[in-house]
Order: structure tokens, then sequence, then C-alpha cells
């Protein structure tokens, strides 16, 4: 494990990189990393923290009812799974595993193809994520 830290720091300080750059080419590369190193078959998402969790629909449910409820404009039960399983496919279409903000970004972005506008905006004010 040590070599292959090394050779990627030895790698990245040969091509004189800006800080920015550097940041990104890394990031971009860790989804790419685990997929290749997890074959399990399951969905996974990397939270802010850095840490790597499976995908749980039971979370985006959660963080959408709350977001509903305060409103006084709750979801269903079965709205919050359909809405969930079609988040997940929308998120696993092409990839395994995805950093959470990109997740957030897509059930946003579906609150707001749905026309959930008064949901959308408590769920961003909330800023939890997912």
């Amino acid at each position: 494990m040590k070599d292959l830290f090394k050779e990627a720091v030895d790698k990245l300080s040969k091509e004189n990189l800006s800080p920015q750059e550097m940041s990104r080419i890394v990031s971009s590369s860790l989804p790419k990393i685990y997929e290749e190193v997890l074959r399990d078959g399951n969905y996974y998402v990397i939270k802010r923290n850095g840490i790597l969790e499976k995908f749980d629909c039971q979370k985006i449910e959660t963080s959408l009812a709350r977001a509903s409820d305060d409103i006084g404009q709750p979801l269903g039960s079965r709205e919050l799974k359909i809405f969930c399983e079609d988040v997940k496919k929308e998120a696993t279409k092409d990839r395994r595993i995805l950093y959470s903000w990109q997740l957030r970004d897509l059930l946003m972005e579906k609150l707001y193809k749905d026309k959930y506008y008064d949901i959308l905006k408590n769920y961003k004010k909330g800023g939890k994520g997912v």
C-alpha cells in the first residue's frame, strides 16, 4: 500500500500541477479506484468526511420526509420509495460510486423536475445532505 501511495505522489509531483488541478485529478480518481477494488455489485456514496458508505434509500427517504413534513406537505411512504428508486436509477446509471454532493444534486434536480418547489426550497435550507 505504501508503494502505491509513493507512486501516486511521485507521479503527481512530476506533473507540475496547480493545487486545483491536482485536487481535480485526485477527487475524480477516487470513485474509479473504489470501483476497481470493490467488485461486490453494491452501490456506494463517498461522504463529505471521505468515508465510503453503501447507498441507502432509507436515508434519502428520511431526508425528504423531514423536508416535506416541516412545511406541512408530507410525502407518503409509497411516493418516497418511488422517488428514491428514481434517484437511485439515475445516480447509478453509469457508476457504482458517487460523492454525496452528486447525490444531493440529483435529489434537488428531481424535486425541481417533479415540481416540488416548496420541498426543494426547504431541503436546500436544511443543508444536511444525504
